[in-house]
C-alpha cells in the first residue's frame, strides 16, 4: 500500500505556497527598493501594490540565464522530496538563501537602472503644460521670457517646459502628489561614462495636464 505521507496534500500546497511566495516577494522588493535608490526616489514615496514585487520578482528571477529560478525551483522540489522530513535543515537553507538573493536583486537592480540610462526609449516619454500660476513654469511663459540670471534655473525650466523635443523626460514612476521623471542626455559616441542624468519630482497640483508618448513598434 501507498504510504499516506508520500502524498501531496493540502497542508503541502500551502507551505510550497508560503515558502516560494515570501521568496519571491522578498526579492521583488529588494529589486524594486534599489532599483529607485539608484535615482535618488524612496520606496515609500512610490505607489506599488503588493503583487507588483511578485511580478518584478521575476526580473530577477531569470537573470543570469534563469539561475536563481532553478535555484527556488530546486529548493521547492528537494522540500517536497525529503526536506520536509528535517525542518531545521530545511529552515537553514531558507535563511541561507535570503541573503543570496538580497545581493542578486540589489545587483540586477543596478544593472537595470544603467541600461534605462543607456536606452530610455524603452520608458515611457512623458510632456507637461503647466496651469497658469505655476510660477515660470506656466504655459504663457515661453523659452525667451524666462529669467536668465540663474543658469541652472533657466536650464531645468527650459527642460521641463520644453514639448517640441520627443523623448527628454521619462517617467519613473508616481504616486498621488508626484510624478518622478528622468532627463537622461544620450551619450557621446567614443565616451563610456554617461552623461549626469536629472530626475524631477513634478508637483501634480501645478501640472494642468500631461501626456504619454508611445514610442513606435515599427521595425526595421
Amino acid at each position: 500500500t501507498e504510504n499516506i505521507s508520500n502524498k501531496f496534500s493540502i497542508g503541502d500546497l500551502r507551505d510550497l505556497l508560503i515558502i516560494g511566495g515570501s521568496f519571491f516577494f522578498f526579492t521583488g522588493w529588494i529589486y524594486i527598493y534599489y532599483f529607485y535608490d539608484y535615482f535618488g526616489i524612496s520606496l515609500s514615496l512610490v505607489s506599488i501594490d503588493y503583487s507588483t514585487f511578485i511580478v518584478y520578482s521575476f526580473v530577477v528571477m531569470i537573470s543570469y540565464y534563469g539561475l536563481p529560478l532553478a535555484g527556488v525551483i530546486t529548493l521547492v522540489l528537494s522540500y517536497r522530496l525529503w526536506l520536509k522530513k528535517y525542518v531545521t535543515l530545511m529552515v537553514l537553507v531558507a535563511l541561507l538563501l535570503f541573503p543570496g538573493l538580497f545581493v542578486l536583486a540589489k545587483s540586477v537592480a543596478n544593472e537595470k537602472a544603467v541600461a534605462l540610462r543607456n536606452s530610455p526609449n524603452s520608458m515611457r516619454q512623458i510632456s507637461f503644460v503647466f496651469k497658469d500660476d505655476a510660477g515660470f513654469l506656466a504655459y504663457r511663459f515661453n523659452k525667451d521670457s524666462l529669467p536668465g540670471n540663474n543658469l541652472l534655473v533657466q536650464t531645468d525650466l527650459s527642460i521641463l517646459k520644453d514639448t517640441d523635443i520627443p523623448g527628454q523626460l521619462y517617467l519613473l514612476g508616481q504616486n498621488s502628489d508626484y510624478f518622478f521623471v528622468l532627463c537622461q542626455p544620450p551619450s557621446t559616441a567614443g565616451i563610456k561614462e554617461l552623461p549626469f542624468g536629472s530626475i524631477y519630482f513634478i508637483n501634480k497640483n501645478t501640472v494642468l495636464y500631461s501626456k504619454i508618448t508611445i514610442a513606435s513598434n515599427q521595425h526595421k
